[in-house]
């Protein structure tokens, strides 16, 4: 279907393309471990941390429930932020068996993107930049899609370029 609104395409850099290579090879084989750069700063959450990110979640499905978008957006803001850990890349690409290495190298050397565009809510001026095979797959038909606003849940969350055009009307 032709789109008649802009995305945002960003290149990836050879990292993210060797990341996304060590995420594939692990989901043909499970047992394929990252190893990770060691830093004396992180720390895993505790289980009463998991917890309690828990109970904020269900308190905010509780307030979106009610339509309490205020608290639901206020609630986010408790929740305890999960460390990410960064990869090792240079010891992960070494557990590669020798064909997986020059697959890998082979794989890094293609233009891969990822595409996004930003939606806008015509009721609540929400606004996110969803990944575009996302808002692609759920895309009946029509010049652009159209979905509900994760934040107000009215129908108007539409392409950021489509918007401002239906605002200046």
């Amino acid at each position: 279907m032709p789109k008649h609104f802009n995305t945002i395409k960003r290149y990836l850099t050879d990292e993210e393309k060797l990341i996304d290579f060590f995420e594939d090879y692990r989901l043909d084989e499970p047992d394929f471990e990252f190893i990770y750069i060691d830093d004396p700063n992180y720390n895993d959450l505790s289980d009463e941390a998991y917890e309690y990110n828990d109970m904020i979640c269900d308190q905010i499905d509780e307030a979106e429930l009610d339509e309490n978008y205020e608290l639901a957006d206020e609630l986010r803001n408790k929740l305890i932020p999960i460390p990410e850990r960064k990869i090792d890349i240079e010891k992960t690409f070494n557990l590669l068996p020798d064909f997986e290495k020059n697959a890998a190298l082979i794989y890094i050397k293609n233009n891969l993107f990822v595409e996004t565009v930003i939606l806008k809510c015509l009721n609540c001026d929400y606004e996110e930049e969803v990944d575009y095979d996302i808002v692609a797959e759920c895309w009946m038909d029509g010049p652009y899609p159209i979905s509900y606003c994760p934040h107000c849940n009215v129908g108007d969350f539409i392409p950021i370029d489509v918007y401002n055009k239906k605002k200046r009307k």
